[in-house]
């Protein structure tokens, strides 16, 4: 596994090692020094949508929940993992940046622009901007980092937190070579960013609690019926029993490593999968009280 995940990131070096000072360091320092520049603006039409995040850590249960979300008979238009939030900040701010690196430096964001760039992209992606019944789903699970600001923008939004017994999230995360993420080829790497993580979803639940449901890949799994319909009242979703007879959906698109296994359906969560790897982790646990 080590020297595998060291290929993987070796094979993209330059760009990887941009990418873990982007999530390891600037944004988990950046994330609540955002300051909101007032929107006088006329309205965008962002503020008429009802989007759903899948929001928290890669294996974590959050494409069966982007599945079971998007079995709903609603009008589901789900964008997958598509970085729109990350990148319309990143392409709307990136003068300020070189001037900002610093940690303690304030972050100003131009909500306007922000809003502008957001109506524009989905416009293009031909999603319907005016119809209050139409549920954009997004499962760029980066997005706890973007709590707030996503609220500017999408004052409905709804945040589904998917979790998992950590030990097992971090050692399927190192399994699986995540070859697109920069900060899943090391221990060391994951276990800062998890760090970061848990510090994060943890204050953003306690400052948007109406907005956050947080769901257990245990639970779900356990008790799917109960679990999901419960996601679904969140969400002012309509549910029925075809959202979880996932085995039977068959334009369901997914690019991610749980394809497969959702493909065959809903099964308990296997509680002994990864206790075999569980000492790799013995190490971490003096600098990582959560271990």
């Amino acid at each position: 596994m080590e020297k595998a995940n060291q290929f993987s990131f070796l094979d993209q070096e330059k760009i990887n090692k941009v990418n873990l000072t982007y999530w390891l360091n600037f944004i988990p320092s950046k994330y609540d020094k955002f300051t909101f520049i007032k929107d006088d603006g006329e309205e965008t039409g962002t503020n008429s949508l009802s989007p759903i995040f899948v929001i928290g850590l890669p294996r974590s249960g959050s494409t069966l929940t982007e599945m079971i979300i998007s079995a709903s008979k609603n009008n589901i238009i789900d964008i997958g993992e598509s970085n729109l939030i990350n990148w319309v900040f990143l392409n709307s701010h990136d003068k300020n940046f070189s001037n900002n690196l610093s940690i303690d430096n304030i972050l100003k964001i131009n909500i306007k622009k922000i809003k502008e760039k957001t109506y524009n992209i989905l416009k293009n992606m031909n999603i319907s901007l005016n119809n209050e019944k139409t549920f954009l789903l997004d499962k760029s699970l980066e997005n706890f980092f973007y709590v707030e600001l996503i609220l500017k923008i999408f004052p409905k939004a709804k945040f589904i937190h998917t979790h998992r017994n950590l030990y097992d999230n971090i050692i399927s995360i190192y399994r699986e070579f995540l070859n697109q993420i920069s900060w899943s080829h090391s221990l060391d790497n994951i276990l800062q960013y998890v760090d970061s993580y848990l510090r994060i979803i943890s204050e953003q639940k306690r400052k948007y609690s109406r907005s956050i449901i947080s769901v257990s890949l245990e639970e779900l799994t356990s008790n799917p019926k109960n679990k999901s319909s419960e996601i679904f009242k969140f969400c002012d979703l309509k549910w029925d029993n075809e959202c979880i007879s996932l085995e039977n959906k068959k334009d369901f698109f997914s690019q991610t490593a749980s394809r497969n296994q959702i493909r065959m359906g809903i099964f308990k969560y296997d509680e002994n999968k990864y206790k075999p790897y569980y000492y790799l982790l013995k190490k971490y646990k003096k600098k990582y009280k959560w271990l």
